[in-house]
């Protein structure tokens, strides 16, 4: 049986014995006392790490599960880290448009794996609408700003517009 065990087994059975330990009980709790002063007064100072600090320890001595605690503790977080991943990374499984509008294009179909950024689909924004004509030469002295005009669409209806 190691000391460790024996002083263990000792402690859990309240052994009369270990009041000879006491002084040393005493110096510890003094010990901890002054540096717990220390930091308060700010002598010493606390260390800011850059990256997730998991502190496991003075549970009890060994055999107490702070091994299994820790394995856990870290699965959680990996798991954790994944899972905002995959949510940054789901939101660019939605197609969004800039505002309303007509589709002029699809460029990918369906099933079809994409890039995150490739366009899928073109789309035509609704709003103020630029229209082109074409009028011979010969004609242009006969038009004026404000006149009306008949204009005939590629489905062939007819409209008077000014």
């Amino acid at each position: 049986m190691s000391i460790a065990q024996l002083i263990q087994d000792a402690w859990n059975k309240q052994a009369k014995w270990l009041i000879v330990l006491r002084p040393l009980a005493w110096l510890y709790r003094g010990g901890f006392l002054l540096n717990k002063k220390l930091y308060q007064m700010g002598i010493k100072s606390s260390y800011q790490a850059a990256v997730p600090v998991m502190v496991i320890g003075n549970i009890t001595v060994g055999g107490s599960g702070k091994t299994p605690l820790l394995i856990q503790l870290v699965s959680y977080q990996q798991a954790q880290a994944q899972n905002t991943v995959q949510g940054n990374q789901s939101g660019y499984t939605r197609l969004v448009a800039d505002g309303a509008g007509v589709v002029t294009s699809v460029d990918a179909s369906a099933g079809q794996v994409v890039s995150a950024g490739q366009p899928v689909v073109r789309l035509a924004l609704d709003g103020p609408r630029d229209v082109v004509f074409s009028v011979p030469e010969n004609k242009l002295a006969d038009l004026k700003a404000g006149q009306m005009i008949d204009i005939e669409t590629w489905d062939n209806k007819q409209k008077q517009v000014s």
